[in-house]
């Protein structure tokens, strides 16, 4: 190192002086922080089928449609990953590939395929909007020896696009807020940044210790990418050194990680319907794990408290023909069991214990709906539920019906996500839409389809007043019609040869 770039030694007793004399050396912006936006687009890349960088964005309802392993789960799978790290306290590595929401063993099973060609990163992230408009921010995981790692983090706004490295300290100018130059391009950081978030680079700049150590360094951004949760933070410092000074001013993904939190996930195989649910207090907890495993708890809270959400509920399973009552016992302390009413609809109103019957006794149809019916009860303001299969085992009218519920559930403001293979489902919502039931604006229909690479791709449709998508890829209610155009026609051949007029 020459003598010029190298640090001087009275400057860094200097600030050790600082650091002992002052506790707080940097400005501490941690009450600063709070989840200020709504989440608009989820954004998966170089995962499984999803090769290239494909944005899911979300409406109040959502539908996730079509053929088997056509790229649906993909799209979701990743959040979930970051659902079961943040939910497991003692996860090692950014993302924890095994618990309740998804199971893999290897890195490798992450990252998109195609015989030897192999996505080299992996990206995760989310656009969301505020009051100062819409940012998208992005993780880019690699594996790296035996490890998987952040590699880098994007924010982005309109064209402006900040890339931050990891283990690279991205120098600020000292005059204004500029990243450095990467690849080709340059962009500036102010125009990916938050006014909150510039302020907070000026406050740090301005600090009695930054300032002390200002002629001896230059201010960087560091990625702190020790957790699929990233943190930029700032600090002072030079190729030789870098100061004991850092304040941390963004946390990229600080809406993002409440959403995945509260997200209730009800899975398409609910498990093996047991007569007794083990109870536990659930509360806020009741969007951790997989939900099967507390609707139970829910439901039994509710029927203490005497709550509303039960009449939401009943009204709903009333809607789809599952009953019209609900009941929950203490079996003892450590397990509830679940009654519903023994015939679809009671002419007499009565709701007495004879009535009921425990929901390992009934149909999976009603062991199969009842989680996600009490999920979208339970669901509060904008808390996304995602619901796979919400057909599974129910009959074609309470498939039909089970629109409504739905459109019910998105109009009181809940983000719901639904993968269905139920062409009666979409019907039902086309129906609702053009009954003007439902505004056409609250619903997202994608279509999810594989090109001879393997690739998933999206199509988007946007319903009309009248119900309609116009041009669209699916063809769930073709398949209906082309089989029953197959079966005239066997009939009629079949007919023609016993009468010999083939």
């Amino acid at each position: 190192m020459d003598q010029e770039n190298r640090p001087d030694v009275r400057s860094r007793s200097r600030v050790r002086a600082e650091t002992l004399a002052h506790p707080e050396f940097a400005p501490d912006f941690s009450d600063l922080f709070h989840s200020n936006g709504n989440v608009e687009e989820l954004i998966v890349g170089g995962y499984k089928s999803l090769r290239d960088v494909t944005t899911l964005q979300l409406r109040p309802l959502t539908i996730l449609a079509g053929h088997n392993t056509s790229g649906k789960s993909s799209i979701m799978q990743p959040f979930l990953l970051l659902k079961q790290t943040l939910e497991q306290e003692s996860s090692f590595g950014v993302l924890s590939l095994e618990g309740a929401h998804v199971h893999f063993n290897r890195f490798q099973q992450l990252f998109w395929k195609n015989g030897s060609e192999v996505a080299e990163l992996m990206r995760i992230g989310y656009g969301y909007r505020n009051a100062q408009g819409l940012r998208r921010c992005t993780d880019a995981f690699a594996i790296t020896g035996n490890e998987l790692v952040v590699a880098d983090v994007s924010i982005a706004r309109g064209n402006s696009e900040m890339v931050l490295e990891r283990q690279q300290g991205h120098a600020l100018d000292s005059t204004s807020i500029k990243s450095v130059r990467r690849k080709a391009d340059s962009s500036w950081l102010e125009s990916v940044l938050w006014r909150d978030e510039v302020e907070r680079i000026n406050q740090f700049r301005e600090h009695v210790a930054a300032k002390d150590t200002a002629g001896d360094g230059r201010m960087l951004v560091v990625l702190d990418g020790s957790k699929a949760f990233v943190n930029l933070y700032l600090i002072y410092g030079s190729e030789a050194r870098r100061y004991p000074l850092s304040s941390t001013f963004c946390r990229p993904f600080d809406v993002l990680e409440p959403w995945i939190r509260s997200l209730i996930h009800v899975p398409g195989d609910r498990g093996t319907i047991s007569r007794y649910h083990r109870w536990s207090p659930v509360g806020v907890r009741a969007s951790f794990g997989v939900f099967q495993d507390h609707y139970a708890s829910v439901l039994w809270d509710w029927n203490k408290q005497k709550s509303s959400a039960t009449g939401v509920l009943e009204e709903w399973m009333l809607k789809m023909g599952l009953g019209d009552h609900v009941q929950t016992r203490k079996v003892n302390d450590v397990d509830v069991e679940v009654f519903v009413s023994r015939k679809p609809q009671r002419s007499d109103g009565s709701s007495e214990s004879e009535d009921m019957v425990s929901i390992a006794d009934t149909g999976l149809g009603v062991s199969y709906a009842l989680p996600w019916l009490v999920a979208l009860a339970l669901a509060d303001g904008h808390q996304p539920v995602y619901i796979e299969e919400p057909e599974a085992h129910l009959h074609p009218e309470a498939q039909y019906r089970a629109a409504e519920v739905l459109a019910d559930a998105a109009r009181r403001g809940t983000t719901v996500i639904v993968e269905t293979h139920s062409d009666i489902l979409l019907v039902g919502i086309q129906r609702m839409i053009a009954q003007g039931k439902l505004d056409p604006e609250l619903v997202g229909l994608n279509w999810f389809s594989r090109d001879e690479t393997g690739a998933t791709s999206i199509t988007r449709a946007e319903l009309t007043a009248s119900g309609e998508f116009g041009d669209w890829p699916g063809d769930l209610d073709s398949t209906l019609m082309r089989a029953q155009e197959d079966f005239l026609d066997a009939s009629i051949t079949r007919q023609a040869k016993e009468t010999g007029d083939a």
